[in-house]
């Protein structure tokens, strides 16, 4: 799915589960990230998630083009069950799209090693030096079963909720996994949240 105008202003783990709950946090790397965004330029940005129409509007105020893949929920729907490769299961980008923002969300959380290294694999052809990749992950034990929905509702202010009420083990990756899964990408900050979310700001250096 495509949204938006480009031509208008378009530690040891817990135990315990984070309050997915619909919540407001403020996101420190998504703010930093928002920083970086130069007035009067034309963004291509990326979302993992599921389409939202506050983070639909969010983007096209600020002149964006955005594409959104609902990656988690297509992967266990039609194309995993027809056995497609994980870029079966994406969108056909023109070849001369440059993503300048990737938001990848609670997304990794959810990925086994082989199809989170594949899937950014592919997605590094559409990344050029200084593109940048959000993530979040938990630092607990164990995740909701099914990714959250965020909703941007502010240049750090995101709301999310997960009403999934089973759980699954966290994949519990670390600063070393990240450097083998996302090769072409730099970790350049990470903050830990109190509600122990971990946000990542990666920029990516080249493949």
């Amino acid at each position: 799915m495509i949204a938006g105008n480009p031509n208008m202003a378009s530690v040891k783990r817990k135990q315990h589960l984070i309050d997915y709950s619909r919540s407001e946090y403020n996101f420190l790397a998504l703010e930093f990230l928002f920083d970086q965004l130069k007035p009067k330029k034309k963004y291509t940005i990326l979302d993992m998630g599921p389409a939202s129409s506050v983070n639909i509007d969010f983007f096209s105020d600020l002149n964006c083009r955005l594409y959104i893949e609902d990656y988690y929920r297509t992967r266990q729907g039609v194309y995993q069950q027809a056995g497609a490769g994980v870029v079966q299961s994406l969108q056909q980008y023109p070849r001369d799209t440059v993503f300048d923002v990737i938001l990848f969300w609670d997304l990794m959380d959810y990925l086994g090693r082989d199809e989170l290294k594949e899937l950014i694999s592919h997605l590094e052809i559409f990344c050029e030096p200084g593109t940048l990749l959000f993530a979040l992950s938990s630092s607990l034990s164990q995740v909701p079963v099914t990714p959250a929905s965020f909703s941007i509702s502010g240049e750090r202010n995101v709301s999310y909720h997960n009403s999934a009420k089973d759980v699954r083990p966290s994949p519990g990756y670390n600063q070393n996994d990240y450097k083998r899964l996302l090769p072409g990408f730099k970790l350049h900050r990470t903050f830990l949240m109190s509600s122990g979310m971990e946000e990542h700001l990666f920029i990516f250096r080249g493949r």
